[in-house]
């Protein structure tokens, strides 16, 4: 009786350990692939899901807003991931920009910030840009890119290779492939 017992017992954890596996496999095969389960076989110490926002100050004032959907901290590495980013920046200037990307970096030992994939922004006075990935270091207040960029206005285009954008000095610099199209607003000036 014992044996048989013994028997049954063991069919039945071997059962239970079965439907479990296969109610995982299954449950990952029909659920959508979502960013944070990515996220989450990455090694992250700290993770949230849904819209995350986070405001940075500077001299009591606000100076950058970052909004983004699904979060992930790493130590090791000692970077916040986002994504789906859109950052808002209020330099002390008044002038201000938003840009937003596929995929974002806030980098805490820099501070910096870097937006990869399909990367657009815009300034309050009309600036749009268009790259694969820029970087922004509130710090040195720099915004920069190696990759081919795009910047335009109604009867300006600008195209090339890397840029440097110094906000302090609001100088822009393109590193190579520069080309300009200026159009005069009004035909025949």
């Amino acid at each position: 009786m014992k044996r048989f017992q013994l028997i049954i017992s063991m069919v039945l954890f071997a059962g239970v350990i079965g439907a479990g596996v296969w109610l995982y496999f299954e449950a990952r095969m029909l659920a959508p692939e979502n960013t944070l389960s990515r996220m989450l076989e990455q090694d992250v110490d700290m993770a949230m899901s849904g819209e995350v926002r986070i405001h940075e100050l500077s001299s009591g004032r606000l100076s950058l807003e970052l909004f983004g959907q699904d979060m992930a901290y790493t130590e090791k590495s000692g970077r916040i991931r986002i994504e789906h980013p859109r950052i808002h920046a209020y330099p002390e200037d008044g002038m201000s920009f938003f840009v937003q990307g596929d995929r974002g970096f806030y980098l805490l030992d820099l501070p910096e910030f870097e937006i990869r994939g399909r990367v657009r922004g815009e300034s309050d006075d009309g600036y749009q840009l268009e790259t694969e990935w820029l970087r922004y270091s509130p710090e040195s207040r720099l915004v920069e890119t190696e990759a081919k960029v795009m910047i335009k206005k109604p009867g300006f285009k600008l195209t090339g290779t890397g840029v440097k954008f110094d906000l302090e000095h609001r100088t822009l610099l393109v590193s190579s492939d520069a080309k300009l199209l200026v159009k005069s607003p009004n035909p025949g000036e």
